[in-house]
């Protein structure tokens, strides 16, 4: 949570890892902090109420931007809480924001079967952010032309995932532009690759014996002209980028100063919990066979 605060973070959606200690802990974190825990399906069993708020309404300029959190991951060994159906729960706090708000963002924590109705489920958001799925969304995957758009960011925060959305006119839909900008570039690449051969020359004269390649640069050509005629149609340019964490992002000192730390922590816990291990421990000898095994 010190880690959140210090990037920054406008809401975090309530899923399954959550609860990986236990409700009362995740209380505990959720009162430590100002960051907004969201979900809109999880309830206490006792009430019937919501355990959290079901939404967010972030103002970026003159815009405003509804984030709403759903799940169908809330684990068995959590009693005290219950989770109403989150296609049912989704919806009606859509339907309760989407004229309220600019852009609409739906984050939800489901196993990867369920992505495919995600888009028809919640058809009326502008953006689907899911995890707990392993894969990851590439910028040259096209997305359905009318939306919604759904990204996953793969696992372990390898890769983030960035939106940068060009609103022109907030009464048009938003256009992701992002696979008609990449073929785009790789249909360059390789035309700059087949013009090697001689740059003088176009390549209709360069492969003009070689009818094989010749259709491929038409298919090239028809390539490019069909995701030059998406940009120039899109009013509202949706842009996603998929960001590697690797090395060639540079470290900030704070921040790597901090995670050192907590690491050092992470390592001295370990080395406590495995020394408490030895000391219970039941040596093979004591153990008593039984029907069921050993006890």
């Amino acid at each position: 949570m010190r880690g959140y605060e210090e990037i920054g973070c406008d809401a975090l959606n309530v899923g399954g890892f959550e609860f990986s200690a236990g409700f009362p802990f995740l209380e505990s974190l959720v009162a430590s902090t100002g960051i907004p825990f969201i979900s809109a399906n999880i309830r206490d069993k006792a009430t019937g109420d919501l355990v959290f708020d079901p939404y967010v309404i972030l103002e970026r300029g003159p815009f405003k931007i509804g984030v709403i959190g759903v799940t169908n991951l809330l684990p068995e060994w959590v009693n005290e809480l219950t989770m109403d159906d989150y296609i049912k729960a989704g919806q009606a706090y859509i339907k309760k924001l989407r004229d309220k708000v600019d852009v609409l963002v739906l984050l939800l924590n489901a196993p990867r079967k369920d992505y495919a109705t995600a888009g028809k489920a919640f058809k009326d958001v502008d953006y689907i952010f899911v995890s707990r799925g392993t894969l990851r969304t590439r910028p040259q995957q096209e997305q359905p032309p009318t939306g919604p758009f759904l990204y996953s960011s793969s696992k372990q925060g390898k890769y983030l995932s960035v939106i940068n959305l060009t609103i022109v006119d907030p009464d048009s839909p938003f256009v992701d532009v992002s696979s008609s900008q990449k073929r785009i570039e790789n249909v360059k690449k390789r035309f700059e690759s087949l013009q090697k051969r001689d740059p003088k020359r176009s390549l209709e004269e360069i492969y003009a014996d070689q009818p094989n390649i010749l259709r491929l640069i038409k298919d090239y050509r028809r390539q490019m002209d069909e995701a030059e005629r998406v940009l120039a149609r899109a009013v509202n340019k949706s842009v996603y980028e998929s960001v590697p964490l690797d090395r060639k992002v540079k470290d900030d000192p704070e921040m790597l100063a901090f995670i050192r730390e907590v690491l050092a922590y992470e390592k001295e816990l370990k080395g406590k919990n495995k020394k408490d291990n030895k000391k219970t421990v039941t040596p093979s000898s004591k153990l008593k066979k039984s029907s069921h095994g050993y006890q």
